[in-house]
């Protein structure tokens, strides 16, 4: 796989996962200071370091599991809540 710029995937990503956890939030009727946890999909570590400093959530408040399990594609999220718990 060859990525032509990387540093523009990395922005559309923050980009595109900021604008959809606005759009979770709007939906739910929430804000991001309501948000106790952040369990976001771990493709990389600082798209989602990145989105919860968009978001205004606290560091401590985003579940990191990447450097324990990597990407770990569908199983992701799941996998996060159990140590997060």
């Amino acid at each position: 796989m060859t990525i032509v710029d990387g540093r523009e995937v990395f922005a559309k990503a923050v980009e595109m996962m900021t604008a959809c956890s606005q759009d979770a939030l709007a939906a739910a009727g929430m804000r991001s200071r309501d948000i106790d946890r952040f369990v976001p999909h771990k493709a990389n570590a600082r798209i989602f370091d990145a989105v919860g400093r968009n978001l205004g959530i606290a560091d401590h408040a985003i579940v990191k599991t990447i450097a324990e399990y990597g990407n770990s594609s569908a199983a992701t999220i799941p996998l996060s809540l159990s140590p997060a718990h």
